[in-house]
């Protein structure tokens, strides 16, 4: 897990008008939530069995979540990989791959920060 210290941490927003902001961005309501915290996730690279994500974290100040009126804020958000096994691992390395999101560049979190950043700036729009 990479954590992103970004401007997005602390904004707060109406979850119906944020969802439908972020759905512009390719972020979707991650599928394990409260109806006090959820999670926005994004796509950032698939290959096989592995997929990274952009994550934004949030919890709810007011109402609930199965409500688009349910005031939200958000907090520190991160990216993660997850691995889903598909057979036996060979590979001496495979340890090293699972833990160390070690195909992630840094011109690639740059670039994360940056949308995070875009998307921070639109959140003053809700």
């Amino acid at each position: 897990m990479i954590s992103l210290n970004s401007n997005i941490k602390g904004k707060k927003g109406f979850f119906g008008q944020i969802q439908n902001s972020l759905k512009n961005y390719g972020f979707f309501l991650c599928g394990a939530w409260e109806y006090d915290r959820g999670k926005f996730d994004a796509i950032l690279w698939r290959e096989k069995g592995e997929t990274i994500y952009l994550r934004i974290p949030f919890h709810v100040i007011n109402g609930e979540l199965d409500k688009s009126d349910a005031y939200i804020q958000f907090r520190t958000p991160y990216i993660i990989k997850h691995v889903v096994n598909l057979g036996l691992d060979r590979n001496e390395n495979s340890l090293l791959s699972a833990t160390g999101l070690n195909q992630f560049q840094n011109h690639s979190i740059k670039m994360v920060k940056s949308i995070i950043k875009i998307i921070g700036a639109s959140m003053a729009k809700c």
